[in-house]
């Protein structure tokens, strides 16, 4: 595949031929419909004969000096994308070049302004990126991976893909409590920051910083605008559903979360993390049968699919089939959302009436490093006991306590929600106007979602850097 120039006003690249006086596109002689502002960019990137261009040169040259968010640009290069796609979809015409702009792809050809055909896989960062995901992938190495992204970005600081794995294995160490919850948060939301400085169209940050404000700042509606911005820059994308739906699932939309997910799985009908995730929209609204359904065809995608191993203990606890509980709960591995595995167990001894069961599971949670105090005020509730309960949620508000926002919706603690409204509302209140680094309360928020937000404090000389 090549661009060929056939005379002075008209390119040809694969089966496609572009009148550049006009913008007008052809498809084998059939007309391509194209936006003002993909054609613009198509005759661009074409007269550039396969070299890369950069993002500013082209929001430069699309908008000039009224130049709009940057998410405009993304916008229109996967809008041009989807128009080609319709004719010929075998072929990813347009190529992102990471960190720089956008190129028509040429087989077999350097681009002419010196940038590689393909960056992604001659960076020297790219093995060490590649080994860090396997790890990712491996429970009993999660945190192992974090210090082959961070080798990664030795090698090339700049190297997005690095910075998004990076930021995602914190997030995911954090919410099982495998770290200190605060640094997890804080180095995800700095690999963010730096990733979307470097670019602004990178739909799988976008994802992450969705699900890093949801679940360690209960903050709705920043969730929803990055979700959404993801889903905008990357439709198709199976993590950019899930975290839509999950904003929808906080918010109590049970059924927009399923249909979420439901048109996500229409591209990727075996996804692990979109099924998972119409079994807890299922849980949270009390259609337990229906939701063990979807879990365990999660699980037999992922076998170690922790989130809905829990969920599908959750539920069968909740069923009042303890037994099926137990034998879920034996599957997680030992290290993963231990204080949530304890609590789980010490409900249902509580259910059956086994106090040293119950007492061996308090202590081996006290022990934790990272206990959860959303989980033991599960085991508060299942006591009946129900002002211990709201005491356990309100120290999680004084912490970053990954997924305080379940606390309001989830049917383990139905009670509390009834009983103590108040706390339900100060939970969904957020904690998005806090330090990213000591959660001190902040009296604003300037600035994008992705940008740090530092105390005076933490801003001083000998503070951690970003």
């Amino acid at each position: 595949m090549s661009v060929e120039p056939v005379d002075g006003e008209r390119i040809r690249f694969g089966p496609f031929c572009l009148l550049t006086s006009t913008g007008r596109l052809l498809h084998n002689a059939t007309p391509v419909p194209l936006q003002p502002k993909q054609a613009e960019l198509l005759v661009l990137l074409a007269k550039r004969a396969g070299g890369a261009v950069s993002r500013d040169e082209i929001m430069d040259s699309l908008w000039g000096k009224r130049q709009p968010y940057d998410c405009a640009l993304s916008q229109a290069v996967n809008r041009l994308r989807r128009g080609l796609e319709a004719f010929e979809a075998t072929t990813d015409y347009v190529r992102t070049v990471r960190g720089f702009g956008y190129r028509l792809v040429i087989a077999g050809r350097s681009p002419s302004n010196g940038v590689p055909n393909d960056p992604l896989f001659v960076d020297p960062a790219f093995r060490r990126c590649q080994l860090a995901v396997f790890k990712q992938n491996n429970e009993l190495q999660r945190v192992e991976s974090i210090d082959y992204f961070k080798d990664a970005l030795t090698l090339n600081p700049s190297f997005v893909p690095a910075l998004n794995g990076l930021a995602r294995a914190y997030y995911r160490a954090g919410i099982r409590s495998l770290i200190d919850p605060l640094t997890a948060y804080y180095e995800a939301k700095a690999a963010i920051a730096k990733a979307l400085t470097l670019d602004s169209g990178n739909a799988d940050a976008f994802t992450i910083l969705s699900l890093l404000v949801l679940f360690f700042d209960a903050n709705l509606a920043g969730a929803r605008d990055a979700a959404e911005q993801a889903v905008a820059l990357s439709p198709d994308a199976p993590k950019a559903r899930n975290a839509l739906a999950w904003q929808l699932l906080a918010r109590g939309d049970h059924s927009a979360a399923m249909m979420e997910a439901y048109r996500g799985l229409d591209t990727t009908p075996s996804d692990p993390s979109l099924t998972a995730m119409l079994g807890v929209a299922l849980y949270m609204s009390h259609r337990y049968d229906e939701a063990c359904v979807f879990l365990e065809d999660s699980v037999k995608f992922s076998p170690v699919c922790t989130q809905a191993l829990f969920y599908y203990a959750c539920a069968h606890y909740m069923s009042g089939n303890y037994d099926e509980a137990l034998a879920i709960l034996d599957r997680i591995p030992e290290r993963e959302m231990r204080s949530r595995v304890l609590a789980i167990r010490g409900c249902i001894a509580i259910r059956q009436g086994q106090r040293h069961v119950r007492k061996q599971c308090e202590v081996a949670l006290a022990a934790l490093p990272f206990s959860s105090d959303i989980f033991v005020a599960a085991m508060h509730v299942a006591r009946n006991d129900l002002d211990a309960a709201a005491h356990s949620l309100n120290k999680a508000l004084k912490t970053r306590e990954p997924a305080l926002f379940v606390a309001t919706i989830d049917p383990l603690l139905e009670p509390l929600q009834r009983s103590h409204p108040s706390l339900v509302t100060e939970i969904r209140r957020g904690r998005h106007y806090c330090c990213d680094l000591c959660v001190v309360q902040l009296t604003h928020a300037e600035g994008p979602l992705h940008a740090l937000r530092l105390c005076d404090n933490c801003k001083s000389p000998g503070a951690p850097e970003a």
